[in-house]
């Protein structure tokens, strides 16, 4: 992803997972919290559009790979 796609997604409407999401937000609801926390914390907080973009794309593998947890 390049950094003027990593933009268009922050100031869009549309999830990763293709459902609603605010703009200037990261991740819809349901995405959210299969993220990891350290990543979401990137995602809040940075300031630098290189590294949004690589927090964006490690926190996209992290809601594929997510498994919910059993007991």
């Amino acid at each position: 992803m390049k950094i003027t796609d990593a933009r268009v997604y922050w100031e869009g409407n549309t999830c990763f997972c293709d459902s609603d999401k605010k703009p200037k937000e990261s991740f819809c609801g349901t995405c959210r919290p299969k993220v990891n926390p350290q990543t979401m914390y990137t995602l809040e907080n940075s300031d630098d559009p290189d590294a949004y973009r690589e927090a964006l794309a490690s926190a996209e593998n992290e809601i594929l790979m997510w498994r919910p947890e059993t007991e």
